[in-house]
């Protein structure tokens, strides 16, 4: 992925960010999430006696970074994080993987595991599950995509706004309070991301109707806006005419369509 911004500017995004989680393993995860959305693969080395490790990954440009990262209890969100540019190359092979959402996961196990694994058996668990999930869900995501390109080329004579590729995710932490899912549309990463709380598994029924509502939205482009900031043409509500027509069109029910 191309960016422009320095690395320090995306961790002070990071941050900042409104969804940033409290506990202290899905900070880790929430991390492993940027990054992934910013490097294809990473080595990283953990030294567990002091709660440190070393993840070290070439970005912009081919430019190698190692982000030294530690737990400690004097710091409000419980992490210190370091960047050094390192031309060293790093020994041993990388972790990575072609899902920006499955290498987060495998970043963030790789973590905490040696860190006295079993304070964290909970969320080992947790992300082994959500890996074993991943390839169902994101054929999921592929069947819906090709039921709502074909529907809304029907209804509106014009592609959707999908971008050409679109990554899913199970994330707690991510989602909203009173919210099941989130659609992310292509801001700094080519890539759309449908992202579903790991609370709505396994119902694949209600997980279907939770792919097309989120897809909808992404398939109308730039929705939801206010105002001034609106673009000709574009409808203020999310939830508009034509995103119901659409979804009752496709099947999905009344109760899932606000």
């Amino acid at each position: 992925m191309e960016s422009g911004l320095p690395l320090e500017e995306w961790l002070d995004m990071w941050r900042r960010h409104p969804r940033w989680p409290s506990d202290v393993t899905d900070k880790i995860e929430s991390l492993s999430s940027l990054l992934a959305d910013l490097t294809p693969r990473m080595w990283i080395q953990v030294q567990p006696e002091d709660y440190s490790w070393t993840a070290s990954f070439y970005y912009p440009d081919q430019q190698l970074y190692t982000l030294k990262g530690r737990l400690v209890s004097d710091q409000p969100d419980g992490l210190r994080l370091e960047i050094d540019r390192n031309q060293k190359v790093p020994y041993g092979p990388a972790l990575g993987s072609d899902s920006s959402f499955v290498r987060s996961l495998l970043w963030t196990k790789a973590i905490i595991q040696p860190m006295e694994g079993h304070l964290y058996q909970d969320k080992l668990k947790d992300i082994d599950k959500r890996l074993a999930l991943y390839k169902s869900l994101r054929k999921a995501k592929d069947r819906t995509i090709k039921k709502i390109d074909k529907s809304f080329r029907q209804m509106f004579g014009r592609p959707t706004d999908l971008p050409a590729q679109v990554e899913v995710a199970i994330a707690d932490w991510f989602i909203k309070p009173g919210k099941i899912a989130a659609y992310t549309p292509p801001v700094w990463n080519p890539k759309g991301k449908v992202t579903i709380a790991h609370r709505a598994f396994p119902d694949w029924d209600y997980i279907n109707d939770i792919l097309l509502h989120e897809l909808i939205h992404g398939a109308f482009g730039n929705e939801g806006c206010m105002g001034q900031q609106c673009q000709p043409g574009v409808h203020q509500d999310s939830h508009h005419a034509d995103f119901k027509r659409l979804a009752t069109a496709l099947g999905l029910p009344e109760q899932y369509q606000d």
